[in-house]
Parts: C-alpha cells; structure tokens; sequence
C-alpha cells in the first residue's frame, strides 16, 4: 500500500489536519512521544503562515514586473524620442560624437537589455545636463526627466530583484 504526498499545498494541509485528528484520538495508546497532534498542528500552523507569505511574495512580485515594464517601456519612448532630437545636432547615422550622448555600441538602436538601456537613460541624462542646448523642452527632452526615467527604472528594477 503506498501513501503518496500530494503535490498541492492546501491537499497537504488537508492531509496533516487529518493526521493531527488522528493523533489526537491515538496518540496516548499508541504512545507517541514525538510527533504528537500538537506539535503536528504547531507545524502545520508555521506552514500555513509561510504558505501566506510566499503567496503575497509571488503577487508582489507580479505587481513589481508590471511597473517595471511599465518603467522600461516609458525609458525606451525616451530614448527614441532623445536620439530623435539629438539627430540634427550629432548626426543621423553613428559615428564618434554619439558615444558622448551615451550610444556606445556603434548602433544609434535601442539597447536589446534593461540593463542597457537603463545604462543609457543615465547617460543621456549627464549627456544632457553638459549640453543644455540640445535639450528639448517642449518634447521633454531633457537631462531631468532622463534621470527620473533612469530612478524609475532603476527602483523598478531593484524591486523586481528584492521580490
């Protein structure tokens, strides 16, 4: 006869109550000494509380991916809109004066990797605060809202990795 452990969390919980009852009315005529129903219902009671805890983990961290695509997608409007600006000023294709504005890979393209492109956002907004003439306010493009794109990006980041 076998007595397989289920793989569902509540069915285990289930289980353990049912052993719990079970040592509860057998426990003293079989003199069970160790894993009596009230250590049995201790752990299932520690169980249960860090069953909750990963649960609001794992939806904390559906809410943190969220706001940092949500973060990512606003940084990478920016760069466009920024190496759009920057354009007439350093040129339409890549070349030397570009790795001043933060496009180091010889590509004026987006980077593929957050990472980069959070790299980049911080980039641009030094770039941008040294030039402040090839800033663009009324599009806003400036060396301001790069670093609050950049913190933003930056925190999101942060709090997807802490979840």
């Amino acid at each position: 006869m076998q007595n397989p452990i289920p793989a569902a969390s509540s069915k285990k919980f289930s289980l353990a109550e049912n052993i719990a009852d079970g040592l509860k009315t057998h426990e003293t005529n079989l003199a069970i000494m160790y894993n009596t129903e009230s250590v049995v219902r201790g752990e299932l009671a520690a169980a249960r509380t860090a069953d909750n805890v990963y649960q609001t983990a794992k939806a904390a961290r559906i809410t943190a991916t969220r706001a940092q695509a949500d973060a990512d997608r606003n940084g990478r409007k920016f760069i466009v809109k920024a190496r759009d600006v920057l354009k007439p000023i350093l040129g339409t294709s890549w070349s030397q004066a570009w790795e001043q504005a933060g496009f180091l890979s010889r590509s004026l393209a987006v980077p593929p990797a957050i990472a980069g492109r959070m790299e980049l956002l911080k980039r641009l907004q030094i770039h941008l605060a040294a030039n402040p003439t090839q800033e663009n306010a009324p599009l806003q493009v400036t060396s301001a809202v790069a670093e609050s794109l950049h913190t933003a990006l930056s925190d999101a980041v942060s709090a997807v990795n802490a979840s």
